[in-house]
């Protein structure tokens, strides 16, 4: 009897010593300001997870500004995407207490992210490292202010290791110093340049290092690091089958506009200033139609298909002039391109009743996302035309129609997949777009927060905001994740000094799309945009497209509304000088074991002897 008692303490310990409550806390260093100046203080951060439905909560006391939220909701979302972990799944709680008030700011979102990490796989963070540094969404580590007081705190606070952000540890400080003169004291101050490696250590006795992204910073304060990404194979057949006819179809349509349009200069009676300006938009149409049939050639049938709707633009475009400057009535034309949005529109909304796969909801997605464009556009036109701008309305109206051509040509795509007769309720979207229009804010916020306005991203948010209250919540959908990935792709390439960035956003691309695929989804849209990017020159929207594309691909788990694809990559342990508690686990748990067999044998005799 004895025995099983011990048996029975000894698991019950084992088990208590094992467990994990998903808690990590970690020392995040801030800046206070006085009556003298800026002063370094840390404070604490307890991150807390449990099973819950995606919620972000933050406590902070003394009270910080709204940027410390968004950073911690960022924190939480480039966790879970770095371990593939579902976060609708998990809420998220974050403590943050100081003993006194310091500046809010983004600088604590790199340290939260390690921390919500070692909570969510139950690794120990070091209190011997203290970091600074914003989080960016690809998980890479962005530079803050106030260093020199940051690091000076750390030391104070008995920290070995400061990490700070890749290219920041060479700073410039403003000294002051008092001078003696006649009936007073001269107060000057002087910038100086300061090598924080070296005076840390010198002065403090503390080790500063820098660290570009997130891994690095957490093999330093776990002993860990996440597995690298390697980069999934794509399946583009079935797509490339889907847009030869559409790429096809669009070239011949801009062979045809091409044709009327010069027949149209030819016989036009406008100036000659007016038609040579007319012939030079012309000769920049038939020079993209060019390279829309090399690359139609190619087997590049998006990037292909993009070329041929801006031949379509500005043919269009000159169309409208020339008909303008032959008395038509534009206005009649603007009324004539507001009708078939509407024709169009009815034509999405019936299609919705009748959808048949999965991909069927990313077409209509798409298809309600151009149309909407296309009415902004006729708002446009009719706000030139009314203060007399006929050039901007010719211009928006051409827009206008042939964004809605290209909205009835994606409709008519719901024809090319394989029929699983599935039911779907586009306001179904509702909460999801709620959430993305959340997401896009805090990305948004975030980014501002960091680096000033991001328009375009605030303009596509708007759109998003708008078709949300009409219950467009497809195309509102759309553009939401739009907003978020311009946000993200602004901060992710701020600085940008080379171009070793496109490699990580294809792969993350590539991958995203992989995933989506090895549920049985076709991600039409990522691909297409994939493809595109990888045929811009443009550094910055070559990284735009590709950030499209993964946030794209993402969206398969919200129309499909199929669970999560958790690949979660390994943890592995680095090289430490100091030994994890949880490295002992297995052991312990085999002696464990091995004691109980041992015991329970011992027992088995006694009662046998008697």
């Amino acid at each position: 009897m004895r025995m099983k008692i011990i048996l029975t303490a000894l698991v019950v310990l084992s088990a208590i010593s094992f467990s994990c409550n998903m808690s990590a806390n970690i020392y995040l260093p801030a800046v206070q300001k006085t009556n003298y100046g800026y002063k370094g203080v840390i404070a604490n951060a307890n991150v807390h997870v449990r099973p819950g439905s995606g919620h972000v909560f933050v406590d902070t006391f003394p009270l910080t500004e709204i940027d410390t939220q968004a950073s911690a909701r960022l924190s939480r979302d480039v966790a879970f995407k770095l371990l593939r972990i579902d976060p609708n799944k998990y809420d998220v709680f974050y403590t943050i207490r100081s003993n006194s008030p310091i500046i809010g700011g983004p600088s604590a979102g790199g340290a939260l992210t390690i921390a919500t990490i070692s909570a969510l796989k139950c690794l120990n963070v070091s209190e011997n490292v203290i970091m600074t540094g914003t989080i960016n969404p690809d998980g890479s580590i962005g530079p803050v202010g106030g260093i020199f007081e940051k690091a000076g705190a750390a030391a104070n606070h008995g920290a070995k290791m400061f990490l700070l952000p890749k290219g920041q540890s060479v700073i410039t400080i403003e000294k002051t110093e008092k001078t003696k003169v006649p009936f007073g004291v001269q107060i000057t101050t002087k910038p100086i340049t300061i090598d924080m490696k070296k005076y840390a250590k010198d002065n403090w006795n503390i080790t500063v290092v820098e660290v570009s992204n997130v891994n690095e910073a957490l093999g330093y304060m776990t002993g860990y690091k996440i597995a690298e990404k390697k980069s999934k194979k794509i399946d583009d057949k079935k797509v490339k089958e889907i847009m030869k006819s559409v790429a096809k179809n669009m070239l011949d349509i801009a062979k045809e506009k091409m044709d009327e349009t010069d027949s149209k200069i030819s016989n036009s009676k406008m100036s000659i200033e007016y038609i040579s300006q007319l012939k030079s938009t012309y000769n920049d149409a038939e020079s993209e139609y060019k390279n829309a049939t090399v690359f139609y050639n190619t087997e590049d049938y998006y990037t292909s298909a993009s070329i041929s709707f801006g031949v379509w633009i500005k043919c269009s475009y000159i169309n409208n002039i020339i008909d303008y400057s032959n008395q038509n009535d534009l206005k009649k034309k603007i009324n004539s391109i507001d009708d078939e949005t509407r024709i169009i529109s009815e034509m999405i909304n019936q299609t919705k009743k009748n959808i048949n796969s999965p991909e069927d909801i990313e077409v209509i997605t798409l298809s309600e996302e151009r149309i909407s464009d296309s009415e902004n556009y006729v708002d446009k036109a009719w706000k030139d035309f009314y203060n007399n701008n006929y050039i901007g309305a010719c211009y928006n109206i051409a827009y206008a129609e042939e964004r809605a051509r290209t909205a009835k040509i994606w409709i008519n795509l719901t024809n090319y997949f394989n029929e699983k007769n599935m039911a779907f309720n586009f306001s179904s979207l509702k909460p999801i777009v709620e959430r993305r229009i959340e997401d896009a804010k805090t990305s948004i916020l975030y980014a501002e927060t960091i680096m000033g306005n991001v328009k375009n991203a605030d303009e596509l948010l708007q759109r998003s905001e708008d078709e949300y209250e009409n219950g467009q919540y497809a195309s509102a959908l759309m553009n939401a994740i739009m907003a978020k990935a311009t946000a993200d792709a602004f901060m992710e390439t701020n600085g940008l000094k080379d171009e070793n960035k496109i490699n990580e956003f294809k792969i993350e691309a590539e991958n995203s799309i992989a995933d989506a695929e090895s549920n049985g989804y076709i991600p039409l849209v990522s691909i297409n945009y994939y493809d595109y990017a990888n045929n811009l020159n443009d550094v910055r929207s070559k990284l735009l497209y590709y950030k499209y594309a993964d946030e794209l691909a993402q969206i398969s788990e919200d129309l499909t509304g199929r669970q999560y694809n958790e690949t979660v990559p390994t943890v592995r342990k680095v090289e430490t000088p100091q030994e994890r508690q949880s490295d002992l686990i297995p052991i312990y748990i085999v002696i464990s074991i091995f004691i109980g067999f041992v015991m329970g044998k011992l027992t088995n005799k006694n009662v046998k002897k008697k």
